[in-house]
């Protein structure tokens, strides 16, 4: 967001205030115990046609 005047930064928090409203966390936690260092995947999906979908596609496992 880059405002050329003063007063364009109120749409732009008010923009930014409704971006965030619209977003969701999600934590995830593994039941896998192996350390392997190995890569696992993972997918999200929605029911919903209408959102857009951001997250990892996946993250490595602890060695040991």
């Amino acid at each position: 967001f880059f405002p050329k005047k003063i007063e364009d930064m109120a749409y732009n928090f008010r923009d930014i205030t409704e971006e965030l409203r619209d977003q969701y966390s999600l934590a995830y936690h593994t039941t896998n115990k192996t350390k392997s260092g190995a890569f696992r995947s993972i997918k999200v999906e929605s029911t919903r046609k209408d959102v857009k979908l951001k997250y990892r596609k996946g993250y490595y496992a602890p060695r040991g």
